[in-house]
C-alpha cells in the first residue's frame, strides 16, 4: 500500500484491496481494526471529502459485510491513530504543548470513527461471527452500551445460554477496570498499544488463568475506568450459578475490592479461592487448595478481614494458616494482637509465646515479656488440673494414633481423638490433651514417632480437614505445651456454630455430642431434635 508524502492516502482501490488482502491472509476472517499499519504522522485533511464519498459508495450494498466494515474502520481508525501525537514526539526541553489545530484533527478524527461505528445497528447483524467481531471492536472503541448491545445479538446468533452471555459481557466490562489490566487496556483503546496485552482471550474466557488479576491474592484498588461498569459487572456474576462461576469467582472478587466491599471480597476468596486459582493450579500441576493455602494468599485474605472490620474472622483466617505452619514466623504473633484486641489475653499471650518459638528477637520487647511471664505458670496450672481428673469439659488422649495395648498404629486411635473434637464442639465446647493416659500419667508425644512437633500438628490438621472439613478450623485451636519435662498436645475446641459431623468408615457421617466426661453418638430423631434444638433455634 502507498503512502503520499506525510498523509494517509484517500480511501480508494489501493486501501480496499489492501484491506481485503488482510482478510484473506487471517483465514477469511478480518483482524481487529487495530492491525498493525505502516502509518505514519498525517496532517489535518486526511479523511478529506473525496474519502468520505468513495467509502459512502463502497458500503453500498455491502454494509452488513464484515469485510466491508473492517475495511472503513480499519481507515478510519488508522486516520485517528495517525492524529494521535506519541509519546515524546516534542523534545523534553521545549516543553511544548499540542497545537490548537492538530489537536482539533484528532478530535475530528475520532469523531468520524465513532460516527459511522454507531451508524452500524448491531440488530441489523445476522451471523454470530459478525457479531463478535463488531462486539470486540466497541471493546477496542470503549463504546460500552453498543459493545452491551452486540452481546445481547451475539448471544441470541449463537444461542448462548443466560449464564454465557452474562459471562461474557462480565469479562469485557471487567477487564478495563482490573489493576492488573485497565493501563494496558487504556493504551490499546489510545491508540498506543504496549505490552503483551491478550485481551481477546480473556474476553473469550478461553484463558483465565493468563490473567494475574485472577491468580493474585486480593487486594483493594480503584476501578480502572468506571464504577458504574464495575457494579453491573457484580450485577451479572451474581446472576449467574454459582456451579457455573469457576475462575469468574476472581473477577467478582475484584470488583468487589473495587466497590470497597472488603467482606466480601475475602469472603469470595475464602469459600471460592480454589476455583478462582483451578487453572493456574492445573497450569502448574498443582492442586489449588494447596495453593490457596500458602501464607501469601491467607495473609491477604486476613488482611481484607481485618481491613472490613471482622476481627473474628481475621482469627479464624490465621489460625487456619497456624495449623498449616505451627513454626511460620509472623502469624502467632498476629494472631496475639488479635486475640489482645479483642480482650482475649490469655489466648494473646499464648500466641506470643508461640512467636516467640520461632522468633527470638520478638521475645525481647518488654510488652511480649511482660505477657510472658504470664504464661510462666501455665505447667504448674495445667498439671493441677490433670490431676484433677477428666470432666465433662476435659479429656485425656494417650495417643494420636498409637495403640498402646497393641504397640502399632491404629486407626481407631485416630476416630477416638475426632470423636472427642467434635463432640465438645457440637456440645459447649472443651478441652482435649493428647499424650496424658486416663489416669492422668504424662506419656508425652514421642509415642506416636513423629519426627517433630510440626509434624505431628500438621497430621492432626489433615485428620480434620479430610474427616470432619475445613470449618472445622474455625472452633479447633491446638498447640505443643512442655510439661514435666515432655511434650503434650493440646486442643481447644470451641462450640461451633453448626452441627459437626465425623466421616467414618465408608465416609458415613456421625454426630457425636459429650454426655458427662465420655463422648455419645446420636442417631436418627435424637439426633435431629438435638440439632433443632442447638442449633437451628440458636440460629434463629
Amino acid at each position: 500500500m502507498e503512502f503520499l508524502e506525510g498523509l494517509l492516502p484517500r480511501f480508494g482501490h489501493g486501501w480496499t484491496a489492501g484491506c481485503e488482502a488482510i482478510v484473506t491472509d487471517n483465514g477469511g476472517s478480518p483482524p481487529n481494526i487495530n492491525y498493525p499499519a505502516d502509518t505514519i504522522y498525517a496532517y489535518p485533511d486526511v479523511v478529506d471529502e473525496d474519502s468520505q464519498t468513495a467509502m459512502e459508495e463502497y458500503l453500498q450494498g455491502r454494509v452488513s459485510d464484515r469485510v466491508s466494515r473492517f475495511t472503513v474502520l480499519r481507515y478510519l481508525w488508522t486516520a485517528w491513530h495517525a492524529s494521535v501525537p506519541p509519546e515524546g514526539i516534542w523534545d523534553a526541553a521545549d516543553h511544548r504543548e499540542e497545537d490548537p489545530d492538530e489537536k482539533a484533527m484528532r478530535i475530528d478524527a475520532r469523531k468520524a470513527l465513532l460516527d459511522f461505528v454507531d451508524l452500524l445497528v448491531p440488530e441489523s447483524i445476522t451471523t454470530p461471527e459478525q457479531a463478535l467481531w463488531g462486539f470486540k471492536q466497541a471493546f477496542i472503541l470503549y463504546r460500552w452500551e453498543r459493545l452491551k448491545r452486540l452481546g445481547h445479538q451475539y448471544a441470541k446468533l449463537a444461542k448462548l445460554t443466560s449464564d454465557d452471555l452474562n459471562l461474557l459481557l462480565a469479562r469485557a466490562l471487567w477487564l478495563p477496570n482490573s489493576r492488573y489490566w485497565a493501563e494496558l487496556v487504556l493504551a490499546l483503546a489510545s491508540g498506543h498499544p504496549t505490552g503483551d496485552l491478550s485481551w481477546e482471550a480473556l474476553i473469550d474466557g478461553d484463558q483465565l488463568e493468563i490473567s494475574n488479576a485472577t491468580s493474585l491474592p486480593p487486594e483493594p484498588h480503584e476501578a480502572g475506568i468506571s464504577r458504574e461498569l464495575v457494579l453491573e459487572v457484580i450485577a451479572y456474576l451474581r446472576n449467574i450459578r454459582q456451579e457455573t462461576m469457576g475462575a469468574h469467582w476472581g473477577i467478582l472478587a475484584d470488583c468487589e475490592a473495587m466497590t470497597n466491599a472488603l467482606d466480601q471480597c475475602a469472603a469470595i476468596w475464602e469459600n471460592h479461592g480454589a476455583e478462582i486459582l483451578r487453572p493456574v493450579a492445573d497450569a502448574v500441576g498443582r492442586a489449588a487448595p494447596d495453593i490457596l493455602s500458602m501464607p501469601e494468599y491467607q495473609f491477604e485474605i486476613a488482611n481484607l478481614w481485618q481491613q472490613a472490620g471482622h476481627t473474628d474472622k481475621e482469627i479464624e483466617v490465621l489460625e487456619f494458616l497456624r495449623g498449616r505452619f505451627p513454626r511460620l514466623q509472623g502469624v502467632n504473633r498476629r494472631l496475639g494482637d488479635c486475640y489482645a484486641l479483642t480482650g482475649d489475653l490469655d489466648a494473646a499471650a499464648l500466641r506470643y509465646q508461640d512467636e516467640a518459638y520461632c522468633d527470638e528477637a520478638f521475645k525481647e520487647d518488654k510488652i511480649v515479656r511482660a505477657l510472658l511471664w504470664k504464661c510462666g505458670n501455665r505447667e504448674e496450672s495445667l498439671a493441677d488440673r490433670i490431676k484433677s481428673g477428666e470432666t465433662p469439659t476435659l479429656e485425656f488422649k494417650s495417643s494420636l494414633r498409637w495403640n498402646i495395648h497393641k504397640n502399632a498404629f491404629d486407626k481407631d486411635i485416630e476416630n477416638s481423638v475426632l470423636k472427642t473434637i467434635v463432640a465438645f464442639c457440637n456440645t459447649k465446647g472443651g478441652e482435649l490433651l493428647i499424650g496424658v493416659k486416663d489416669n492422668g500419667e504424662i506419656l508425652g508425644l514421642d509415642i506416636d514417632n513423629f519426627k517433630n512437633a510440626d509434624k505431628f500438628l500438621l497430621h492432626l490438621t489433615n485428620l480434620l480437614l479430610d474427616r470432619i472439613g475445613s470449618d472445622i478450623v474455625h472452633s479447633v485451636q491446638s498447640e505443643i505445651v512442655p510439661i514435666q519435662g515432655k511434650s503434650i498436645c493440646r486442643v481447644i475446641c470451641k462450640q461451633s456454630k453448626q452441627e459437626v459431623w465425623l466421616k467414618l468408615g465408608s465416609n458415613l457421617e456421625h454426630f457425636f455430642i459429650r454426655f458427662g466426661p465420655s463422648s455419645l453418638e446420636l442417631t436418627g430423631s435424637a439426633a435431629i431434635g438435638y440439632i433443632r434444638e442447638h442449633f437451628e433455634r440458636r440460629a434463629g
